[in-house]
């Protein structure tokens, strides 16, 4: 009788209550307070048609006509898989370009050099004002991506392996000014890059920009 009327007292003072909403912590002032990403430049990716190097000699001169077709069946696939990731891979690099040199506010002032190599670092940071918003930063809010797309050729050596690529770029982004208006920049490019040690780099370019402003 005694657990009884414990029992009793407990639930009429409430201790067997239901727990607090698990969706509370969601609608938090700190949630709600959360920063927004950062912009990130996104290209539409087009791959060209490969270019590969010469065959080594003697290969598949002692198979029959049906094995050797089977075999430049396979290595066509190979080729084809390899361009994907290789243009995959270079996607990557000219996008963390172009959010460096346009998207981000107040980056370090050469972090967007380390796309590029050898000579191309230095004609490159010749031509800031051009390969990146350079002192058009200085006039606009922020910039905004509309669109942005990308051809890739890879270049193949003798042993099947991506050496080379050409890449194209087309990109416009457009954000207010301080003063009034609204900037549009439009950058064209066509890069040369190379396969080394720690990646794709950029080792030749031209980049062209056509910008114009707007009034709202």
């Amino acid at each position: 009788m005694l657990a009884l009327a414990i029992v009793a007292v407990v639930l009429l003072q409430g201790g067997g209550g239901q727990p607090e909403p698990s969706g509370t912590a969601a609608h938090s002032p700190a949630a709600a307070r959360a920063p927004k990403p950062p912009p990130r430049a996104t290209f539409t990716l087009r791959l060209m048609p490969s270019v590969t190097g010469a065959r080594h000699a003697g290969r598949g001169k002692h198979l029959s006509q049906h094995a050797a077709a089977k075999l430049q069946r396979s290595q066509r696939a190979k080729t084809r898989r390899s361009a994907r990731t290789a243009a995959s891979k270079i996607r990557a690099v000219m996008e963390k370009l172009y959010t460096v040199a346009f998207l981000e506010s107040n980056p370090p002032r050469s972090r967007w050099l380390r796309r590029f190599t050898g000579g191309a670092r230095q004609q490159a940071w010749g031509r800031r004002g051009v390969v990146t918003i350079g002192s058009k930063g200085q006039t606009v809010e922020a910039l905004h991506e509309q669109f942005g797309t990308l051809h890739v050729q890879v270049l193949f050596g003798r042993e099947h392996f991506p050496v080379t690529a050409y890449a194209t770029t087309a990109f416009r982004a457009s954000g207010p000014m301080k003063g009034g208006g609204k900037l549009i920049v439009r950058s064209s490019g066509r890069f040369f890059l190379r396969r080394g040690q720690h990646g794709w780099t950029i080792y030749g370019f031209d980049v062209l920009r056509r910008d114009r402003t707007r009034r709202t």
